[in-house]
Formats: C-alpha cells, sequence, structure tokens
C-alpha cells in the first residue's frame, strides 16, 4: 500500500485529516481521522469544541458558563455562589464560603499575590430583597473589619460605618453620628385620658439629622376623655438619648376657648405627658379637666437621640 494523498483542515479546533491510499490493481481506500488540538477535547456527542487556547489560557468564545449548573444564566454562573474577579496580573483562585470573617462575593484582588483588598457581598433582607455590603480590608493587612464599610439596603437606605441606617444617608464614624439625612416621614401619635381618644391626625411628622430629632405634631380630638387622670401621647418616632430631659413644648387648646401651653417630657418608653406652664403638674390632672370633641393639640420636640 503506498499513500498516494493526504490533506488535512481545521474545523472548530478539530483538525480534519484525508488520506487516500492505493491498495493495488487500481483500487484504493479513503480513510478519515478526526482529531482534537492538544490541550483540548473532542466532546463526546461529536459536536465542534468552543473551547480554544491561548497560550497557557482558556476561553470560551461563545454562549455562558455554569459551574455546578447545567443551565447558566449568566456569562459565568456559579451555582455555589462564587463569583471571582481577577484585578491584576495574577489570578484569584478562589475566595470561598468565608473570607476571613465575610461571606463570598465579587473579590478584588491587591498586589500582594491573591489577597483580597476588597469585597461586595450581599445579606438576605427578607424574602426577595437583598442588602449590598462593600467590605474593605485595612490597608495593614489582616482579616476584613466584621462590619461591612457600607451598606446598601433592599430599601433604598445607604449606611457609612452603620448596618443599619436610620434615614436614606447615615453616616458614623468611630461610634459618633457625623451625619444623617432623610425626608420627613409620617408617624402615627395616640392620645389616651383613662381611655384610648380617637382623634383626627392633621399633621404628624418627623426627621432626624445626626443625632436631631425634629418632632410636630398637630391633633384634633374627636372623642371624650375623663376629668382627673393624665394626658399621654404616645408613639414617639424616636427614642430620645436621655429619657429624663425636656423633649420640646405643646399648646392645648379646648373648643376654642380655655388655652395651656407647657413642656413635653417622656413618661415611658414612647408615651409622653405634659408639664403645664405656671402649676408644674400634668395636664389633665392639675388643671382637672377632660377632652371633649374638638380639642386641639400641637406639640414642637426638638431632641437627642441615641
Amino acid at each position: 500500500m503506498n499513500p498516494k494523498k493526504a490533506k488535512a483542515f481545521l474545523l472548530n479546533n478539530l483538525k480534519i485529516l484525508f488520506l487516500s491510499i492505493l491498495i493495488g490493481s487500481g483500487a484504493c481506500m479513503i480513510a478519515v481521522f478526526a482529531f482534537s488540538s492538544p490541550g483540548s477535547n473532542q466532546p463526546p456527542n461529536g459536536t465542534p469544541n468552543f473551547w480554544l487556547l491561548n497560550g497557557t489560557s482558556t476561553y470560551y468564545s461563545n454562549g455562558n458558563v455554569g459551574i455546578g449548573t447545567t443551565a447558566p444564566i449568566g456569562s459565568l454562573h456559579d451555582a455555589a455562589g462564587h463569583i471571582i474577579l481577577n484585578i491584576g496580573t495574577t489570578a484569584v483562585t478562589d475566595i470561598g464560603n468565608g473570607v476571613d470573617t465575610q461571606s463570598s462575593g465579587l473579590g478584588f484582588k491587591v498586589a500582594a499575590g491573591n489577597v483580597l483588598g476588597a469585597l461586595i457581598n450581599t445579606t438576605a433582607n427578607g424574602n426577595w430583597g437583598a442588602d449590598i455590603n462593600l467590605n474593605v480590608r485595612n490597608s495593614g493587612g489582616g482579616n476584613f473589619p466584621s462590619m461591612p464599610a457600607m451598606v446598601i439596603q433592599s430599601g433604598g437606605r445607604v449606611g457609612i460605618g452603620t448596618t443599619s441606617p436610620g434615614s436614606a444617608l447615615e453616616v458614623d464614624s468611630g461610634g459618633n453620628m457625623v451625619l444623617s439625612m432623610g425626608a420627613w416621614t409620617n408617624w402615627t401619635p395616640t392620645v389616651t385620658q383613662s381611655a384610648s381618644i380617637s382623634l383626627t391626625n392633621n399633621y404628624a411628622r418627623y426627621i432626624r439629622i445626626g443625632k436631631t430629632v425634629v418632632v410636630q405634631a398637630s391633633l384634633t380630638l374627636t372623642s371624650a376623655g375623663s376629668a382627673g387622670n393624665i394626658i399621654y401621647i404616645g408613639g414617639l418616632p424616636v427614642a430620645p438619648a436621655n429619657s429624663s430631659n425636656l423633649l420640646g413644648n405643646f399648646y392645648f387648646q379646648s373648643a376654642g376657648i380655655v388655652f395651656y401651653g407647657g413642656s413635653v417630657i417622656i413618661a415611658s418608653g414612647s408615651t409622653m405627658q405634659f408639664i403645664v406652664s405656671g402649676n408644674g403638674n400634668y395636664m389633665g390632672l392639675s388643671p382637672s379637666f377632660a377632652i371633649k370633641n374638638g380639642d386641639n393639640i400641637f406639640i414642637n420636640l426638638t431632641y437627642e437621640s441615641n
């Protein structure tokens, strides 16, 4: 047998070799051989291999890549939740479940080998939401801090130095609040005088600026109380740092005829009571009178929170 002619070409990284062999007496046999390039594998079903080589690197030129899943939904989908991003010349080979004190996420390496300098991960918030955490390592090394440098909550609030921002933006440096900004927010006050008093909430709003809280309310009462009992307002939206301090002022108008004014203090928890100017007693007890339909209460508070 003498080889007569041989031709080869490359198809999707698969080398195809056609070889014609002269057997004798005019008979000829054609053989076809297919083999992959070094470092790649031909898929068992005979389909072309889309993994390609570029020096010592392997890459995929089309579609998505799944690790631990047969149905990747993105360009790289790891069913174990590991996402690795290489920044620099040395690859971050694994950030694992728990890098130092942090859960897995998107890691950014630094020049020192495979050390991660920053890590973005998430914390579940309810059934569908997630808070985004930005963790940064100290320039001196060591583990990541136990608390993220910044948090973006699923509801849109941003905390820097705190994981539980109380407003749209809250900044805490070393345990000292330096900035907290947010819009005026509604709150729901309650009024009691021995029993619960129904009311119309004309206006009840508050805002936090750093540790300073401003609270306002304008209430029209629509049912009667019981004379000789202290009048309380409940539902203070933000607890004061010192519950024994005066919170602000009140003004009481009884059916447009009798007027009282004075100071607002904490009775207990988030419940407030009024000290009447001139006699230092609690409103409703002394002077003793019963709330009636059409009375109005106005409060204006400014105090320090925790």
